[in-house]
């Protein structure tokens, strides 16, 4: 039944139209299509978030699953908007995901890329800058973390994470390149300076 789903907050609602999905990283919350207005008024008005977006609060790994279907429904959303051109509201469901799942309680890592890119799709770059600026001091925190182990520990246990954190970095240099702001640019360049020059570690 996964072509015949439609994706509307939390639940996928049955169908009576055949509405295939490419998204397979997605699992379950990538079948069929979204109903961007329903899903939309679902997260921006009726659901509860358990105070973990007020709070300091230790949110256990076993909440994992649970988590992360609302942040890739929200996210499987907001792009969907983009394509819907209805920038307004995609900014809108961004703003609530970070309100949400704040970095106190939730840390920023390459997942978090994604749901900035909104903002940047959506010509909103003001509003990515201090997520980005977040990011990139917890990607620097994990490569110092990482690079202080030895090659060994590295391969057996952490060369995926090491790998990805790198690709954050390239990707949030790349685009504050591209933007003309050469002082956030000098900023996050002087995060990342003594990672720029170890990328042979993922060769």
């Amino acid at each position: 039944l996964e072509d015949y789903m439609q994706l509307e907050g939390l639940g996928l609602r049955i169908v009576p139209q055949k509405n295939p999905s490419d998204l397979q990283n997605y699992g379950i919350v990538g079948s069929g299509k979204v109903h961007t207005e329903k899903l939309f008024d679902n997260v921006m008005n009726k659901f509860k978030w358990g105070n973990f977006d007020n709070e300091r609060l230790f949110v256990d790994r076993s909440y994992q699953p649970s988590v992360q279907t609302m942040q890739l429904s929200i996210r499987r959303a907001a792009y969907q908007l983009l394509r819907e051109n209805n920038n307004a509201n995609a900014i809108e469901l961004t703003d609530k995901f970070f309100e949400a799942f704040p970095n106190m309680n939730f840390a920023y890592d390459y997942r978090t890329w994604p749901m900035i890119g909104v903002y940047l799709q959506s010509n909103a770059y003001e509003k990515a800058k201090p997520h980005i600026e977040t990011l990139a001091r917890n990607t620097a925190d994990n490569l110092e973390y990482y690079l202080s182990l030895s090659e060994e520990i590295i391969e057996s246990s952490y060369r995926t994470e090491t790998m990805l954190s790198y690709n954050t970095m390239e990707s949030i240099v790349q685009e504050v390149s591209r933007r003309n702001d050469p002082d956030f640019l000098k900023q996050i360049e002087g995060l990342f300076a003594p990672y720029l020059i170890q990328e042979g570690i993922r060769d």
